[in-house]
């Protein structure tokens, strides 16, 4: 997309219970920087539908997580202009913080969970 960079992230839900499961409305958030390092702007993540063109996408409502299953979903957003990059993707559940900071290459630099507060 020109000068703009694609950020996405994959995450992975495992239902641990006896029960099926909805998928959980987790959403993460995407931090873009500037190539200076300023802080541009916080963006939600999108995810894939099939409507897009992405022939594994979701249709409609995301079918239930069957006990002892699990299910993959991805997330993107992406940059506005040439420089710009993401440098943090977080995504909160249950009241913790997921964060995985990213170098300018896109690169994993460092993961941290921080528990409620």
């Amino acid at each position: 997309m020109g000068e703009s960079r694609w950020c996405q992230i994959n995450m992975t839900y495992t239902n641990n219970s006896t029960q099926n499961s909805v998928w959980p409305e987790y959403q993460p958030a995407f931090l873009i920087v500037n190539a200076d390092g300023s802080a541009f702007q916080w963006r939600p993540g999108n995810y894939y539908h099939k409507s897009q063109g992405w022939p594994t996408g979701i249709e409609g409502t995301p079918p239930d997580i069957l006990a002892g299953g699990s299910a993959e979903w991805t997330w993107y957003t992406a940059t506005d202009q040439a420089g710009q990059y993401c440098s943090i993707v977080g995504i909160a559940v249950q009241d913790w913080l997921y964060v995985a900071h990213y170098d300018t290459e896109g690169k994993l630099a460092e993961t941290e969970i921080i528990p409620p507060q």
